[in-house]
């Protein structure tokens, strides 16, 4: 029987915005099953500045009702057999993604689950600073803003390369740079990191196999060598 690919997205601060439908729509005709994750479960959320839709997140999920609502669609994606499942998360939602993936999660008690989960895509999870105990019962590959407010993002990848399941790298591009919302967003930037997160999409992966990464280390190259000329 053939595996389906199911893909979940797992949405920062701003939802579904019209950039992660578009990614859907492209992960979709690929062939993918694609399941969006979000904080709001579909409701419209008011346009606001970045710090007032902080303070709406907060005030309307948070980080620990967003890891429920990740712990939960996750429950739900190992119950369905003949399937491999692919998750991409930015910011807040990369960050729930991490704590659900830690391998003590009793979830992962079950073979077969820990097995159908084949890659976590992380762009700039911030809150992982908090969690750096944690680790992930899959491949991970996180992708780091050029800094962050809160911690040394240096350091934070020296904590995480212990972990043998985790590689990241740094990115010349600030907090946000996937997002049309975001005040930091890069076009051509958001534009190259969909393409590899596509081609990555259409490759037969293994626990070896770090092209994306490595995809993504390349066009960090290119655009510092951009930023510096």
């Amino acid at each position: 029987m053939t595996r389906v690919r199911h893909t979940l997205m797992v949405t920062d601060i701003f939802g579904a915005t019209d950039g992660i439908k578009s990614l859907r729509r492209q992960l979709s005709l690929q062939g993918n099953m694609v399941s969006i994750i979000e904080p709001y479960k579909g409701k419209n959320i008011p346009k606001a500045q970045e710090a007032d839709t902080y303070r709406y997140f907060l005030n309307e999920c948070g980080h620990e009702q967003y890891l429920a609502h990740v712990n939960h669609a996750l429950t739900s994606a190992l119950k369905l057999a003949d399937q491999d499942i692919y998750i991409i998360g930015f910011s807040a939602g990369a960050s729930a993604v991490w704590q659900a993936l830690d391998s003590n999660h009793p979830l992962f008690n079950i073979d077969q689950h820990s097995h159908a989960i084949k890659h976590f895509m992380g762009f700039y999870p911030t809150q992982i600073r908090h969690h750096l105990a944690l680790s992930s019962i899959c491949k991970s590959s996180i992708i780091f803003p050029k800094s962050e407010d809160h911690f040394n993002v240096k350091d934070i990848i020296r904590h995480l390369s212990s972990n043998c399941h985790t590689r990241c790298i740094q990115t010349p591009f600030n907090h946000g740079f996937m997002n049309p919302t975001s005040k930091h967003y890069q076009h051509n930037a958001c534009i190259d990191f969909e393409n590899a997160l596509l081609k990555s999409n259409t490759q037969t992966t293994n626990a070896s196999d770090w092209q994306f990464l490595e995809d993504a280390k390349r066009l960090s190259i290119h655009y510092s060598s951009d930023t510096s000329a």
